[in-house]
């Protein structure tokens, strides 16, 4: 039995595990960044960083010019499935574990049950199907879902660090307080302005000598 991503400044929550005999441990750090009121644009957001930086983002920017980012709706999401999974495998073949296996029609059903909560958008070059971003849209937070990109393609077009600067802008236009950008990848989370929240894991099992 696992409980995860639980703050730790809850002390009842902590107390409440403690009691029923839960060991506590710690993920990855889940990459958060908290947006400035005073962005009303991304504009705004490239003035507040380092002209080494700014400098950073444009060059990786023109590596994606005459791309086209669009939001997709259910069908068009179902109709690029096979590829969406492809290029989500080459995703999670760079990571040492995993568990994840999406069901046939996974992000086409989350359009079609949660509507304008939930958000994909597709890379495309000259017709073809390069990379894809998603999100879900809260009150105050917006969260980064699951993304897919070839890695040729990545270090050709710079794809993963521009959907990070896609989310970023979509979270300032929007009014978002904070940009969830969820784990791994820390250090280029990290660049576009994202710091690390611990969050605790409680797992118990229901066999007391296991």
């Amino acid at each position: 039995v696992v409980f995860k991503d639980l703050y730790n400044s809850n002390e009842d929550q902590k107390s409440l595990f403690k009691r029923n005999n839960f060991l506590k441990s710690k993920f990855q750090p889940r990459m958060v960044f908290n947006l400035d009121p005073s962005w009303n644009s991304f504009e705004d957001y490239l003035l507040a960083v380092t002209s080494k930086y700014r400098i950073r983002i444009k060059k990786a920017q023109s590596k994606i010019e005459g791309f086209e980012i669009r939001s997709l709706d259910a069908d068009e999401i179902l109709a690029f499935d096979t590829e969406i999974n492809a290029l989500f495998e080459e995703i999670i073949s760079n990571v040492s574990f995993n568990v994840l296996k999406f069901p046939e029609g996974y992000f086409a059903n989350l359009k079609r049950n949660l509507d304008d909560k939930f958000e994909f958008f597709g890379f495309f070059k000259d017709g073809e199907f390069k990379g894809f971003y998603s999100m879900f849209h809260g009150t105050e937070e917006l969260e980064a879902h699951y993304i897919g990109v070839r890695n040729k393609d990545n270090k050709k077009y710079k794809i993963y660090f521009n959907l990070l600067l896609e989310l970023t802008r979509i979270g300032i236009d929007r009014g978002y307080k904070r940009i969830n950008f969820s784990r791994t990848a820390m250090e280029i989370k990290s660049s576009v302005g994202a710091i690390g929240e611990d969050l605790n894991c409680y797992y118990k099992h229901p066999n007391p000598v296991l």
